[in-house]
C-alpha cells in the first residue's frame, strides 16, 4: 500500500473527507524550500527518487511504499515550520511532525 503526502495550506476539514482544498496558494518561501530538497540531476522533479507533483497550490509525493521516503518526510517536516499542513488524503488524516521524523 502506498501513502502519499500532500503539502500546502490545506483545509483540515477537507482532509477528513479525502479532498484537497486549499486556503491559499503556495508561498515563495515554500517553493524555495522545495527547490532545496529536490534531487539534483533528475529529468523530472523527484525527492528521494520518487516523482513529485507540484502545482501552485500543493506538493505531493510518495511517503510510504515498499520503503519509507525519509527525504520527503524531512521536507514535509520543514514545510510544517512554514505553516503548511501535511495530509495523507487517501487515508483521511493530517500528519504531524512526530510521525514524519519519528
Amino acid at each position: 500500500m502506498f501513502h502519499h503526502l500532500t503539502i500546502g495550506f490545506l483545509v483540515l476539514s477537507a482532509i477528513d473527507l479525502r479532498r484537497i482544498v486549499v486556503e491559499r496558494p503556495l508561498t515563495p518561501e515554500v517553493l524555495e524550500l522545495l527547490n532545496r530538497w529536490l534531487d539534483e540531476g533528475a529529468a523530472t522533479p523527484t525527492i528521494g527518487g520518487h516523482p513529485v507533483t507540484i502545482n501552485a497550490e500543493w506538493i505531493r509525493c510518495v511517503w510510504f511504499g515498499p520503503r519509507r521516503n525519509a527525504r520527503f518526510a524531512e521536507f514535509a517536516a520543514a514545510a510544517l515550520e512554514l505553516g503548511c499542513v501535511v495530509g495523507d488524503i487517501e487515508h483521511a488524516r493530517s500528519i504531524g511532525r512526530a510521525e514524519l521524523v519519528g
